[in-house]
């Protein structure tokens, strides 16, 4: 989604989307977190975010029921993608270098659009960054250091440069560079229960769940002056290793597993805008992922167990757009190649050719608005075994409206139906003992049918808006890992059928009051019920998916005025079952997690264009409340974070 930016109170753009869209601008993200991006994903309508513990802990998204792998994750414009799992881990992402986030469900119709993003249930896109300068500076930076509970240590670094502006006449050239630090021990306390309610219990501290990693970007960009081209360059690396926390069993709440991976990629993009409405970008990119895994304790004839990953991939994609008065046309076609290695047994190297390719069109009549994108997906997969050849093809259409009855109310009526599917990931199809090279891709159907309004009052000193969406979601042919010939022998089968509905509330609204201070409130709730729908003579026959919460929902509020920023926000889930099978076995108790924060920004010196300095200091978990998102990885308690940040005016 391309953004746009305004002056003044804008409408903002999810009131007219034809797709259920939620923006988090910048602002907003400091209300609610300072440093996690998942913090903010999760006071997001319709999102489940699946946290393993702590700073350290993987983190991912699934949307509407669909699974993580629907959900797909978009950086500086182009798909992060990791061809091994199918999942995106948003916890490498550093808040400090990110702008602006927006989840996008179904339909996607921003102009110039990869075909990529049409293959995916749910978008997140996260925005860096942009190369930004004050009035006649030719530069600008910020440090920022973070700090907190249990040694946590997170120095941060940006530093934009403009390109000979008195010699270049019709260009802007800038360049920038960030870089991120981060060093925990996370070895924070938790209550390990050694039975049912009344039993015994101790306090213990989280083991091996200490993380060190370093980010770094560089990035240059070139403007036409005239707004007619534009071109940039992003290169990309982070590198980590953690200790893996492991499950808390019983008496055993220790673990020695350790995990290395490292991201590097290099991506171009050009964009041409023609004065008769045409419009052409390009994208290239180059990604290497690597990943180690190391059990040292593994009982094996080594005596552990070291696995290595490294994964490859090649990606171009070329868009096309036409736009007049009422019409917007995108053609696009994505090529990429993949491949995947690893240090096993007989692994057998995959290399995967992909070709997406979308017509996306968008037509405006009166108060309706129309928009409609078909793709078509073909996949070939190869191995150095010549017998592994499962190929893949598909047309998939997805159509939507949007209605606005009055002219004169930001009130909007919408639908949408999608039809998409997920490829199997190397994992599902390779990984040794369980892969299975006969899976067919899941196939899915979304419907979707909502209500938008916004409101200025009070002279427009308030502004009030919200969204409310109902939807139904089946996937067919649901790859699941199901026992074969015993409990100890899984494989990956098509097995499932999965059917998800519920509705997604949002409600923001904001108030300036005479003495200019502000007061923002913003919430969410979805109520969901998605269940397993397979076999009717099955156990789990209509029951919950697992860790799908029936009801979810967030409040964030924050108070603005010459004395600072204070902020308080809430995330409150309902009970979830960490099986597919729901008995009380299985059963995990819901929670919520209060936070509160105090931050101010000054100027470093009474005069203008003088450096300003910032602080915030945040307690998350005020209560201490002790909860589980994944059973058996318990969540912190009480902690405390400060940050402190200088910056150019």
């Amino acid at each position: 989604m391309d953004e746009f930016v305004v002056t003044g109170e804008a409408v903002p753009s999810s009131v007219f989307s034809i797709q259920p869209l939620q923006y988090v601008p910048k602002k907003r993200m400091e209300i609610i977190s300072s440093f996690q991006l998942s913090e903010i994903v999760k006071h997001l309508a319709g999102t489940v975010v699946k946290d393993y513990g702590g700073i350290g802990g993987m983190k991912t998204v699934s949307v509407r029921g669909m699974g993580t792998q629907h959900t797909g994750v978009v950086y500086n414009g182009v798909i992060w993608s990791d061809i091994q799992s199918g999942q995106v881990d948003i916890g490498k992402f550093d808040m400090e270098f990110i702008r602006s986030i927006a989840l996008t469900n179904g339909l996607y119709d921003q102009i110039l659009a990869p075909a990529r993003i049409h293959s995916y249930a749910a978008v997140l896109n996260i925005y860096p960054v942009l190369h930004q300068f004050s009035k006649d500076r030719n530069s600008a930076y910020r440090f920022g250091l973070n700090t907190g509970s249990f040694y946590f240590f997170n120095p941060t670094l940006q530093w934009s440069q403009k390109i000979a502006p008195s010699k270049t006449k019709k260009w802007n050239g800038s360049a920038a560079i960030t870089a991120s630090l981060i060093s925990l021990r996370g070895d924070y306390p938790f209550q390990l229960k050694y039975g049912n309610i009344g039993d015994s219990t101790s306090i213990e501290r989280r083991n091996n769940s200490d993380l060190f990693s370093f980010q770094t970007e560089g990035s240059m960009q070139w403007n036409k002056k005239d707004n007619s081209a534009s071109f940039s360059v992003h290169l990309f690396h982070y590198q980590s290793e953690r200790g893996i926390p492991g499950a808390v069993i019983l008496y055993n709440p220790t673990a020695d597993e350790r995990l290395w991976d490292a991201t590097q990629f290099l991506q171009a993009q050009y964009t041409r805008f023609f004065k008769s409405g045409w419009a052409y970008r390009s994208i290239l990119k180059a990604n290497h992922a690597y990943t180690r895994y190391l059990d040292p304790t593994f009982l094996s004839s080594e005596g552990k167990m070291d696995h290595r990953y490294s994964q490859n991939e090649f990606y171009l994609s070329q868009i096309g757009t036409y736009k007049s008065r009422t019409w917007q046309i995108t053609i696009a076609e994505d090529l990429f190649y993949n491949n995947l290695f690893a240090n096993t047994f007989n692994f057998p190297n995959p290399i995967r050719l992909n070709s997406l390719s979308s017509v996306n069109a968008s037509y405006r009549y009166r108060q309706f608005h129309f928009n409609g994108t078909l793709l078509y997906t073909y996949v070939y997969n190869h191995t150095k075994r010549e017998e592994d050849h499962p190929s893949y093809k598909k047309l998939s259409p997805a159509l939507g409206i949007s209605w606005q009855p009055w002219r004169q109310q930001n009130f909007h009526l919408r639908t949408f139906y999608k039809n998409i599917y997920r490829l199997p990931t190397f994992n599902d199809l390779y990984y040794r003992e369980f892969g299975n090279l006969n899976l067919d891709p899941e196939n899915t159907h979304q419907w979707n049918v909502g209500v938008t309004y916004y409101t200025p009052y009070y002279q427009d000193r308030g502004s009030f808006h919200i969204t409310l969406d109902a939807y139904y979601n089946i996937i067919e042919d649901k790859i699941v890992a199901i026992p074969t010939r015993n409990l100890f022998v899984w494989s990956m089968q098509n097995y499932g059928i999965v059917h998800a509905k519920g509705f997604d509330l949002t409600l923001q609204n904001q108030f300036q009051f005479r003495n200019k201070s502000t007061l923002y409130l913003s919430g969410s709730y979805t109520l969901q019920s998605a269940i397993d729908l397979t076999d009717p003579e099955s156990k789990t026959y209509g029951h919950q998916l697992p860790y799908t919460p029936i009801h979810y929902g967030s409040i964030s509020l924050s108070y603005i005025c010459k004395i600072g920023q204070f902020s308080y926000n809430i995330v409150i889930s309902g009970d979830r079952y960490s099986s597919a099978q729901n008995i009380p076995l299985n059963h995990l108790r819901g929670y919520q997690e209060q936070s509160i924060s105090y931050g101010k920004e000054f100027p470093l010196k009474l005069k203008s264009r003088s450096p300003l300095i910032g602080f915030k200091i945040e307690m998350i978990n005020i209560l201490g409340t002790q909860y589980e998102i994944i059973r058996n990885y318990p969540m912190p308690g009480r902690s405390f974070r400060g940050k402190i940040t200088f910056r150019s005016e």
